[in-house]
């Protein structure tokens, strides 16, 4: 039987910003979480400011300029698409 875990609103995105090559989150619960910008194949192909250009959904980053969406699940579990 496969489980899967529930997020909750502590792991709801409150801040997310790009530097030097890596993508940073703030969540609700103070956790922070990054990842390289280039393990994602959409991502790695993005400008500074279109990596910087990172719209907070609830659970989930969307970047509109490169078309990229990545839950909070998967980059906890480092699946970057």
């Amino acid at each position: 039987m496969k489980t899967s875990s529930i997020l909750t609103r502590t792991d709801r995105p409150v801040r997310a910003w790009h530097e030097r090559g890596f993508i940073h989150v703030e969540l609700e619960a103070d956790q922070k979480l990054s990842f390289p910008s280039s393990g994602s194949q959409r991502l790695s192909k993005g400008t500074a400011k279109q990596l910087n250009h990172i719209e907070l959904l609830p659970w989930t980053l969307h970047w509109p300029d490169l078309d990229e969406d990545l839950t909070i699940e998967s980059i906890q579990r480092g699946e970057l698409g």
